[in-house]
């Protein structure tokens, strides 16, 4: 009797040391989804870890393989904000690995764009230039960007008018002036 008491404390002892093995099994993303581009420079990063026990995981936010935050208090199948210190322009591979007592999972890697800095716009030829005399009856406005843009709109006397054009360069021809 003393062999199968043994034998199943070892069978009882296996299954419980194989379910907490693998606790922590996913570290899914939320936000901010892959390649955003963001004027915010401490933006929030979101993620859902979840393991087969419940107990609470250090998580850590890496940028560029360099750890930025940590919270060492994360709880199962719970959506998790973790805000980095301030941020330079630039873009950032991002992911976040959370860690127990015995195992520790890594997120996918993510694309995240900090842009601060508002573009800048210059008047090109054929634009005339300020307070120049035209003697027609219509103006060629053409501006070239230092990035690219989704849009441009020039403001002609308290109107917005958008502007043709795509990339850095847009255009528009105001006639019957």
């Amino acid at each position: 009797i003393s062999g199968f008491t043994i034998f199943v404390t070892l069978i009882v002892f296996v299954l419980f040391l194989s379910s907490v093995i693998a606790a922590i099994k996913t570290v899914a993303l939320v936000s901010p989804s892959n390649n955003t581009l963001t004027n915010d420079s401490t933006p929030d990063f979101s993620f859902i870890a979840t393991s087969n026990v419940s107990l609470p995981f250090n998580c850590k936010l890496f940028l560029n393989n360099l750890q930025n935050v940590e919270n060492s208090n994360v709880m199962n199948n719970t959506l998790t904000t973790l805000t980095p210190l301030t941020l330079s322009d630039g873009a950032y591979n991002w992911q976040v690995n959370c860690t127990d007592t015995i195992s520790s999972n890594l997120s996918e890697t993510r694309i995240i764009t900090i842009d601060t800095a508002p573009p800048t716009t210059n008047f090109v030829a054929p634009t005339p230039g300020n307070d120049e005399i035209i003697y027609n009856d219509f103006v060629f406005v053409n501006i070239t960007a230092n990035e690219v843009l989704s849009s441009a709109v020039l403001q002609w006397e308290n109107e917005n008018i958008t502007m043709s054009g795509s990339s850095k360069n847009f255009f528009y021809n105001k006639t019957n002036l």
